[in-house]
């Protein structure tokens, strides 16, 4: 069973999926769930087409390129005989995009990337700005938060192994998982755990009495982690796979 057929028998036909996809809830979506709009069960423009056909996802589809067009005031610049055209390209070459995905793509146009589609929109363009989009920011997004969820799998598999060491009830264990991978830690924690001195700095900062540290190492700011990991060099080596110099 496909996601889309697991949507309609819970009731989201196409209109439900046009309200709950919708230019609107763009913002709100990159602002609280960034990480699920690529790793989350958001249907791809092929699974909607199965679903909902062509003709819907060529509707909605040009509900996107109206929100990047209105927005950014482009709307008389762009030659309206090319929005079938364009849209049918998106389908062909970016069938694995998810809806999510597109949406942020509209995001980031909304707010003045891909600045060579504004000086003469067209749909050849807004194709190589999609495949901008693509290359440099959905397929590296997709491999560091799907890697992020595994790290968080793999955390949860050793708390659980822990909390059964222990002795932990299921209450005790379930409160700690929810406090590791609540939104305010996920917010403060995921995206420097991702750089390539992060361990080494989790390591150290566990290892020393807390009050030698004026502040957390999530608290600083990049540079200020880089120039940790220069000064610890010898410490921050002593792990695989870390480059400094990234």
């Amino acid at each position: 069973m496909t996601i889309l057929e697991n949507y309609k028998i819970n009731g989201m036909d196409f209109a439900a999926f046009r309200r709950i996809f919708a230019p609107d809830a763009i913002a709100p979506y990159v602002a609280k769930h960034l990480p699920r709009m690529f790793t989350g069960t958001a249907p791809t423009l092929t699974q909607m087409k199965d679903a909902y056909g062509e003709k819907n996802v060529h509707e909605w589809l040009a509900t996107m390129l109206k929100a990047v067009l209105d927005f950014t005031g482009l709307s008389e610049k762009f030659n309206p005989t090319q929005i079938p055209v364009t849209i049918g390209n998106i389908i062909a070459q970016y069938a694995g995009l998810k809806a999510t995905e597109l949406m942020h793509f509209v995001f980031l146009m909304q707010n003045g990337e891909y600045e060579e589609f504004f000086g003469n929109p067209n749909g050849a363009k807004l194709m190589k700005s999609l495949k901008r989009y693509f290359e440099e920011v959905c397929q590296p997004s997709r491999a560091r938060y799907l890697k992020a969820m595994e790290r968080e799998k793999s955390e949860i598999e050793r708390t659980r192994e822990k909390a059964a060491n222990c002795g932990y009830s299921a209450e005790m264990l379930a409160q700690q998982i929810a406090e590791e991978f609540s939104e305010e830690n996920q917010a403060r924690m995921r995206e420097w755990r991702l750089e390539p001195w992060a361990t080494a700095m989790c390591r150290a900062f566990s290892s020393v009495d807390k009050p030698e540290w004026t502040a957390k190492p999530w608290e600083w700011t990049y540079d200020q982690r880089k120039a940790w990991a220069v000064q610890n060099a010898d410490l921050v080596k002593a792990f695989p796979n870390l480059n400094i110099a990234s």
